[in-house]
Parts: C-alpha cells; structure tokens; sequence
C-alpha cells in the first residue's frame, strides 16, 4: 500500500513572504512538529517495522524582490511576438518566423536571462521536447524574476522554478525503514527518480520516464 501525506506549507508563506523570513523559520518548527507527532503514533502501530517512510519536498525556494524584474514586452516589440506561454521563472515565446533570429539576440543580451531554442534546451533540465513548447525559451537567473506586463508591488517575495543546478531549489529527502540502508547519505538526486524508488519498494514495474532508477537504487538494501 502507498498513503501519501501533502502539506502545502511552507511554500504558501515562502510565495509571500520568502524563505529567508522569519514567518518560514517559525513554521518550519511547526511543520517539524506535526511530522514527530505523526512519527511517534507510528511507532504505536503493530505493523511499524514494516513501513517505510519518505520525508521529501517537490522543490526549494529562492528569494525575489521587486527591483530584479525583466519584463519580456519592454525587450521584444509586440510585433515580433505570437504569444507568451509560462509564468515566473521561465517562460516560452512564439515569434513570427522571419523574427526568430532578431529575438534571440534581443533576448540573449540581457545578462539575466538564459535563451535557448526550443530543442536546444540542456538535456539536464527535461525540457523544450513537448509540442507544446514554443519557439524560444528564457529563464530567469537565480533572484531574478521575468514577466510580461509586470506590475510594480507585485507582492512575492519568494519562487522556484531555477535552473535546478542551483542550491537553493534543491529539495529534501530523508528516508528511513526495512527497504533503506541505515545512516546513509546519497548524492543529489532528481525527484522524478522517486518514482522509479517508490516502484521498486512496492515490487511494481515502473512506466518510462525521465526517472533514473541508478540515482535512487543505492538507497536501498
């Protein structure tokens, strides 16, 4: 059996008012607390030393302010673009095609953006392959925030969505039962490959995706 339990804190509070805040220190406390409760009914139960457990977030959090804004329509004039499709961090733009090259080189001289093609996307980051993705693709560098449209007092002071390279998006892991080695420390994973990790514990045959059983398979006995 898998049960799966979701808090949506702290990444409401760290949107509002970022992870560095006190406001994400105070309920970090609280979060911990909740999980020990939760740990010590567990070992109440007659089947606990059949359970594994996995504590783990879906992303990290990284500071945002307003005064490191890019706004995509104030670099690319309107009469170039199709559409914008995305939201803060990374966004991908459909041009008029004769534009294509023009706003590549527009994009790509603003030092805190990272512009690719679509298809030219680094293979790392599982992205830009889906038809659904436009021509081009920009990203914000870390602190920075890219829109359209923006609205000065925008009130977020914190987002993920980086390039995954970066410390701060780095997730959680910690794990532990009759499946996991003891006292353990793994290199830094990706959290898809928890699928195939989660597969393996139940004996299920995992479906094909960017998971890479070979990151996760040394956490196990």
């Amino acid at each position: 059996h898998l049960i799966t339990w979701y808090f949506p804190e702290p990444d409401i509070t760290g949107h509002d008012e970022g992870p560095e805040s006190e406001a994400i220190d105070s309920l970090i406390i609280e979060l911990d607390r909740y999980v020990g409760i939760f740990l010590d009914k567990l070992e109440e139960l007659p089947i606990y030393e059949d359970i594994n457990v996995i504590v783990t977030s879906d992303h990290g959090m990284a500071t945002i302010s307003d005064d490191k804004v890019i706004q995509l329509n104030e670099i690319l004039p309107d009469s170039i673009v199709i559409t914008y499709s995305g939201s803060n961090p990374v966004f991908s733009i459909d041009v008029v095609d004769e534009y294509e090259a023009l706003a590549m080189e527009l994009l790509s001289a603003n030092e805190n953006l990272q512009v690719w093609r679509t298809g030219e996307v680094p293979e790392r980051l599982n992205y830009g392959t889906n038809p659904r993705t436009l021509d081009i693709v920009v990203a914000a560098k870390l602190h920075w925030s890219v829109y359209t449209n923006y609205e000065r007092g925008y009130s977020s002071k914190g987002t993920h969505g980086f390039d995954n390279d970066e410390m701060d998006m780095h997730a959680i892991f910690y794990a532990f039962g009759p499946d996991f080695k003891q006292n353990a420390t793994a290199p830094t994973f990706e959290n898809v490959s928890l699928y195939t990790l989660i597969a393996e514990i139940l004996s299920l045959e995992p479906a094909e995706t960017d998971g890479k059983p070979e990151q996760v398979a040394p956490l196990l006995k």
